[in-house]
């Protein structure tokens, strides 16, 4: 039992709005059809519903947002970076020794692609921005009382996900076996009139402890009237995405197979 006092710390929507970027299909702020579910039942999330053996309608998706602009480009594109080995291999390169030879002897030639951010990505994604209603709430994760409210409540669950603590560490790191079943718990909790506690979860980036993340529940998402916004396309100059490919040493195709780049 939780102890008196030991409670999670709660916030409210951000003033300024939220944006987030995701397929155009459906739309930034439509939840994508579980059909498209990955085969362990979730959409490989950090916050993704871990009960999986519960029929569609007793799921929840969730849409993950940030406040900052360049943020959702930060979230979605660090998974380009050159994976380290790869890097490794590109400071090994000698200048009497062909870059392929480096790849083929201690890395996987394919993972050099992934530095490439396609236009058919830039094509099939839009950026959405919104104004959430101000009454909602959220837990905020990256305290310190929620993490001490966690550590009464699911301790048990961190022990079997192989942790020894549950702190910032434990619930920003890449594993997600665990913050899923955090997700799971706070989507559950009720307040003393039987409403919903939260309408999703405030947390930090990982990449950058000044990026402002939100994974919202679907089924809670109210917005202000009149937004969302329409739904931005993404140029290969966008300031933002040129930004985070700076940061993250990526390539930004402008045209398919056209041979031209941008290399911030």
């Amino acid at each position: 039992m939780t102890p008196l006092g030991v409670q999670p710390t709660v916030v409210s929507s951000p003033t300024e709005g939220i944006y987030r970027l995701a397929r155009a299909d459906p739309g930034p702020f439509e939840p994508r059809a579980w059909g498209f579910a990955r085969p362990d039942g979730t959409f490989g999330n950090r916050f993704d519903d871990p009960a999986v053996h519960l029929p569609p309608e007793q799921r929840f998706q969730v849409l993950y947002c940030a406040t900052q602009r360049h943020a959702t480009f930060g979230e979605t594109l660090s998974s380009l970076r050159l994976s380290l080995p790869t890097a490794i291999g590109l400071q090994q390169v000698k200048d009497d020794e062909s870059l392929e030879s480096v790849l083929s002897r201690s890395v996987d030639p394919e993972a050099f692609r992934r530095g490439l951010i396609r236009e058919e990505w830039r094509l099939q994604n839009v950026i959405g921005h919104t104004i959430l209603n101000t009454d909602l709430q959220f837990v905020n994760l990256s305290s310190a009382e929620t993490a001490q409210y966690l550590r009464h409540e699911l301790a048990e669950e961190a022990v079997a996900h192989g942790a020894t603590d549950i702190d910032q560490s434990l619930l920003m790191e890449s594993r997600r076996g665990f913050t899923r079943q955090v997700a799971r718990f706070f989507y559950e909790q009720r307040n003393a009139d039987g409403s919903p506690s939260f309408a999703g979860i405030r947390y930090m980036s990982r990449h950058d402890l000044t990026w402002e993340c939100w994974a919202i529940f679907v089924d809670r998402m109210k917005h202000v009237r009149g937004m969302p916004g329409i739904p931005q396309r993404i140029h290969p100059d966008d300031p933002d995405l040129m930004r985070i490919a700076a940061l993250f040493e990526l390539t930004i195709e402008t045209v398919d197979g056209s041979g031209h780049y941008y290399r911030p």
